[in-house]
């Protein structure tokens, strides 16, 4: 046990699915990170992406909640033997405790429990956001290049491209890069 996690347990953390009522919250947390990166402010448009997702089935929208304040989030989208991570948040507040991996920790329990089947989780960053990319790397996540040839994989990550691909969206916006972990390794780390 670390410092961060005895530190942790004078708190109550829960998890819940997040309803349209909590987006301004969603919003308010990501908005730093588009400040500090430079980045277009799409995400305040509540009539774009990832917001109009809230009703599809196959994505999860999990808020993670600490004694009852909503300190961070995750949307995930399923597609055929891959869970991919969309957006991953903690508030500015909140970073530093640990909180990062708990939330990484239920995203993958919440998805291989509701698709065993699995066999990769994939996520993009934004080239210049190297913190994030740092973390992920700590989870065991790995860059690919995104090349025609995962196009024609029979595996998670093929059926994440050719998700893509359908939506005109592969390969992803030059700025930026596509990481991937099996589920072999996930399970390791959850267990």
């Amino acid at each position: 046990m670390n410092l961060y996690d005895d530190h942790l347990k004078k708190f109550k953390i829960s998890f819940r699915q997040a309803l349209a009522e909590d987006f301004d919250t969603m919003i308010e947390i990501t908005d730093d990170y588009y400040h500090k990166l430079n980045l277009d402010k799409v995400h305040l448009n509540k009539n774009n992406s990832p917001w109009i997702w809230i009703s599809e089935s196959n994505v999860y929208f999990e808020l993670m909640s600490l004694n009852d304040q909503v300190v961070g989030f995750f949307i995930s989208r399923q597609v055929p033997l891959n869970n991919h991570l969309h957006s991953f948040f903690i508030d500015k507040r909140y970073r530093g405790f640990g909180l990062g991996k708990k939330l990484i920790l239920r995203h993958w329990r919440k998805a291989l429990e509701q698709f065993p089947d699995n066999d990769t989780f994939t996520l993009h960053v934004n080239k210049i956001n190297k913190f994030a990319a740092d973390f992920y790397k700590k989870f065991g996540y790995k860059k690919i290049k995104q090349e025609k040839e995962l196009l024609l994989l029979n595996d998670g990550l093929g059926s994440w491209a050719r998700n893509c691909e359908t939506k005109d969206q592969w390969p992803l916006k030059k700025d930026m890069d596509l990481y991937f972990v099996k589920v072999d390794k996930v399970r390791k780390d959850i267990s």
